[in-house]
């Protein structure tokens, strides 16, 4: 799904100043209009703002005061908070997570060139090259957004916006709005997957481990099966990895 920001069943969550966590205030009548305008717009072929724009209604029925804006197809587990507290710190309208690899990393995203107070002076599109004397850093399509600047920004100033990588943070820089980049070496967590591996159409439970290589297609299209001694069983077509399973280097399911 490419929906951002806000909700325990799509994808979006909002935060409120003091709070140690992300507030999930969705029912479930508000959950299902959100998945479907933000199905609606993936299916059309539209971005991550347009997903969001189309669930701004949210904002005048809760107390929310900023976006945490997260890419629904990532694989990894971080700590958000590190990153809002930073946010908040820097009284920026808006917080690009940043990654100093340029490499193995989405270059849909942008490269950031940032001046010595990790202000973003530009974001734009990567074309391979990089330049040693610009202090540049990967984005990784993560964005902390205030609700004045995000309202502005989808409604007012960019009101046919579909993404935000290539249209809306470009834009927010360019009209002057203050926004920084926090990057760190081990921003992501690792979560078990080895290198070279390719999962499609799979649950990975807690604590499994994937080694190096592994292929997880499921290409027989087996639609039920019990493999539990191997670590994993298929149901349905999907093929759930079991809890603290370890899947061995190459193994191909």
């Amino acid at each position: 799904m490419r929906c951002a920001a806000h909700n325990d069943e799509t994808g979006l969550a909002w935060l409120n100043p003091g709070d140690s966590a992300v507030k999930f205030s969705c029912t479930f009548e508000e959950a299902s209009i959100i998945f479907k305008k933000c199905l609606h717009s993936s299916l059309l072929g539209l971005g991550t703002a347009d997903a969001v724009r189309r669930c701004l209604w949210v904002l005048d029925e809760h107390p929310t005061t900023e976006f945490l804006v997260l890419p629904g197809h990532h694989l990894y587990r971080m700590d958000y908070q590190k990153l809002i507290e930073a946010h908040r710190n820097s009284k920026a309208d808006i917080t690009v997570a940043a990654s100093s690899a340029t490499t193995n990393r989405d270059p849909g995203f942008g490269l950031l060139k940032v001046d010595s107070h990790n202000q973003v002076l530009e974001l734009e599109r990567e074309t391979g090259q990089y330049n040693s004397n610009i202090r540049s850093f990967g984005s990784m399509g993560i964005y902390v957004i205030n609700r004045d600047a995000m309202i502005r920004l989808l409604r007012e100033d960019f009101p046919k916006a579909n993404e935000f990588a290539n249209e809306v943070i470009p834009g927010a820089i360019s009209i002057g709005m203050k926004t920084d980049e926090i990057h760190k070496e081990n921003i992501h967590i690792p979560i078990g997957i080895g290198e070279g591996s390719c999962i499609k159409k799979a649950i990975i439970d807690k604590n499994a481990r994937i080694g190096k290589n592994v292929k997880i297609l499921n290409i027989d299209n087996v639609q039920e099966g019990n493999r539990e001694d191997c670590g994993y069983v298929i149901s349905s077509g999907i093929v759930v990895v079991l809890k603290s399973a370890v899947i061995q280097d190459g193994t191909i399911i």
